[in-house]
């Protein structure tokens, strides 16, 4: 930690950041991939599906700003400690593990499609609040609501077990986390860049 100051933050990011990109595609062309999974398979997208792969993406989009710039705005703005930092993180973690049980029993019961529709209109006026409140008390609140709603992927994951052939489910799973891994990858380099030139406002 000491030496960061001598060789920049965003140096050391840039370098790490390129030599784990490296790691990705030394284990893409040299490692037997297909040999290490539970079933041989490649990555299937259907049409049909389009919906499912969406969510995934915009998941992964929202999951990475929330735990990035929405810390990053409680800590630059409202002046967040250390310790507030963690122990807001290990609250927001212990709602993502209650979320998940309650979405998995009220997709049970209820319709999961219309579910997953008042969870994203949850996560909607959620978003809507970051971007329009500015009391840091309502921001960590906010904060916490979106860790609960995260279980999303339990209602769109055992719908597409429901919907999708057998043979489909195993690359159309893959699939789906992919996007959600390149959604988490990309925001937060597209929203880093907005807020260099743009702050917060981006």
């Amino acid at each position: 930690a000491t030496c960061l100051p001598l060789v920049g933050y965003k140096c050391f990011f840039v370098v790490t950041g390129g030599f784990i990109v490296l790691i990705g595609f030394w284990v893409l062309t040299d490692l037997p991939i297909k040999h290490c999974a539970d079933r041989p398979g490649n990555l299937r997208f259907r049409k049909d599906l389009w919906p499912y792969y969406v969510l995934n993406f915009f998941a992964g989009c929202r999951s990475a700003g929330i735990k990035a710039f929405v810390l990053l705005l409680l800590i630059r703005k409202h002046e967040l400690l250390v310790h507030e930092t963690a122990a807001i993180l290990l609250i927001g973690n212990f709602c993502s593990l209650i979320g998940y049980r309650l979405i998995g029993y009220f997709a049970n019961r209820y319709n999961p499609l219309k579910l997953v529709s008042l969870i994203y209109l949850a996560i909607s006026l959620i978003f809507l609040g970051f971007f329009f409140l500015d009391s840091r008390s309502v921001l960590i609140l906010l904060f916490f609501l979106d860790f609960l709603l995260f279980g999303a992927s339990v209602v769109t994951d055992s719908h597409l077990k429901g919907v999708c052939r057998a043979k489909d489910i195993f690359g159309s799973v893959a699939s789906g986390f992919a996007l959600f891994h390149i959604g988490k990858t990309i925001f937060p380099l597209v929203g880093g860049i907005l807020w260099i030139h743009f702050d917060q406002q981006a």
